[in-house]
């Protein structure tokens, strides 16, 4: 629903789930993508020291 309200895309199929540390990481690698493809992205990171939630 948020990609939706959001006119986003996924990367590619299954999507990245970036491993990272700490979220903030992983969100800037997954905006990185996003601007190499020129669209919005919606995707998730495995961060297991980070609080759970939407970003």
């Amino acid at each position: 629903l948020v990609a939706n309200g959001l006119g986003a895309s996924i990367a590619q199929q299954g999507m990245l789930g970036i491993e990272c540390v700490d979220y903030q990481d992983g969100a800037k690698r997954l905006a990185e993508r996003a601007d190499t493809l020129g669209v919005k992205i919606s995707d998730y990171v495995l961060s297991p020291k980070s609080p759970a939630g939407v970003f």
